[in-house]
């Protein structure tokens, strides 16, 4: 799977770098709007445009074998839901973070609980995103319900629960490493992630719904 990640991206290298510039420029700007004021932390949920727009290139090569810059402006001239999406992730991502701060600074037990309860939330509710993200821009699920795929979505989580945890460790832990280089995650492990994401979770979403899958072969 990886294997074939990377081999995606070396084949749509300069695709997946623009990509991926633009997503990492949407976060810097965000950050240095925060230093103005940490209410620009309202306009995170713009980053889930190109990121989105980035997960839907992956999914259409993973489908297609295929993919062009043009998957990415798909997504941004139909934004809402990506949007709306975004904005529920970084809202509740908001909350349990208090949560866990406000746990902490009872120290009591109602607080330790309020702190592990509110960090099992996040974990539960990252795993959550990064299946549901692929399924809500896969080509062949396109005019689909969101509701119903982000039933699918749940339901890929509640089928293959360790699995998809240490998948997402693994992912996570290769972002957070580029994350620390910066240039990295700004230019293309993210662009990689993706990929890796899409090609894990699309064919376990297809088994689950009993549906054919349709891969692209390399």
């Amino acid at each position: 799977m990886l294997r074939t990640a990377v081999s995606d991206l070396y084949y749509n290298s300069w695709r997946f770098l623009g990509a991926n510039v633009l997503f990492g420029a949407a976060l810097i700007v965000v950050a240095l709007s925060t230093l103005v004021s940490p209410w620009f932390l309202v306009l995170l949920p713009l980053a889930g445009l190109p990121a989105a727009g980035m997960l839907r290139m992956a999914a259409v090569l993973v489908r297609d074998g295929h993919a062009d810059f043009g998957d990415v402006i798909d997504v941004v001239r139909r934004p809402v839901t990506a949007l709306a999406v975004a904005a529920a992730q970084v809202g509740i991502t908001f909350v349990l973070v208090i949560d866990m701060w406000i746990g902490a600074a009872i120290g009591s037990m109602a607080g330790l609980l309020l702190t592990v309860g509110a960090g099992y939330g996040l974990l539960i509710g990252w795993a959550y995103a990064a299946i549901a993200w692929p399924v809500l821009v896969d080509p062949e699920r396109d005019g689909e319900p969101v509701r119903a795929k982000l039933r699918l979505a749940g339901l890929v989580l509640l089928a293959h629960p360790i699995r998809v945890g240490g998948f997402l460790v693994l992912v996570g832990a290769g972002l957070g490493l580029s994350a620390v280089a910066i240039a990295p995650f700004l230019t293309f492990t993210v662009a990689l992630a993706w990929l890796v994401i899409a090609r894990f979770v699309l064919p376990v979403a297809d088994r689950i719904e009993g549906r054919r899958t349709l891969v692209a072969d390399r």
